[in-house]
């Protein structure tokens, strides 16, 4: 506190202490202070709060990417008229139908379209394979079947280039039992297949 001297009325001087005001003490300060770290204290709460919401809005919205890339993943089943991307080709199986080789062995006639989007010419049976199999076992090789032209399968075809209505043929070992089909592309690094499960009572 300051000390002032003044006098008094009956002429002698006296010495007073003056009291501070109030906003230059020591609590008031500590006062703002303390309101002052509180403010930016909450401050920062809001923030982190708004930034915890933001983090887990951001979260949820790549879980609903992933499950969307999942729902729209390319199946890998050969479904009749739907195309399969093989590499720079397209193909899309049509029709099965049965027959036979001239040795009388059993046959899976398979018809298709196929499509070159490559830059080169190339002859569709070059770019693909079809296998068989029945029990986990690739059935037999089956030649020259019945009724089945080759011959569009065996064109070349330039780039942009498409044919329809092509054939080729995988063995049959048992008519009772299902056969499994795969496909795959020709000469490639990939280890993609198409595959599916034909119950052969119902083909034709």
């Amino acid at each position: 506190m300051a000390k002032k001297k003044i006098t008094g009325e009956d002429g002698k001087e006296y010495t007073i202490k003056e009291k501070k005001p109030f906003y230059k003490r020591w609590w008031f300060i500590a006062l703002i202070v303390i309101i002052i770290l509180g403010l930016i204290g909450s401050g920062g709460d809001e923030e982190d709060t708004a930034q915890e919401a933001e983090d887990a809005e951001a979260t949820e919205q790549v879980a609903e990417d992933e499950e969307s890339e999942e729902t729209t993943e390319p199946s890998n089943e050969i479904v009749l008229g739907e195309p399969i991307e093989l590499g720079d080709y397209t193909i899309a199986v049509q029709d099965y139908s049965l027959g036979a080789d001239y040795e009388g062995n059993d046959a899976l006639i398979i018809e298709y379209d196929w499509a070159n989007n490559s830059e080169d010419a190339v002859a569709p049976f070059m770019t693909f394979i079809f296998k068989g199999f029945q029990d986990n076992v690739e059935t037999g090789d089956v030649f020259m079947v019945e009724g089945v032209d080759l011959e569009t399968g065996q064109k070349e075809v330039r780039p942009e280039g498409q044919v329809e209505g092509a054939q080729t043929v995988v063995g049959i070992d048992d008519l009772s039992q299902p056969l499994e089909l795969e496909l795959t592309e020709s000469f490639s690094i990939d280890d993609n297949s198409y595959i599916t499960e034909t119950d052969l009572s119902t083909i034709e």
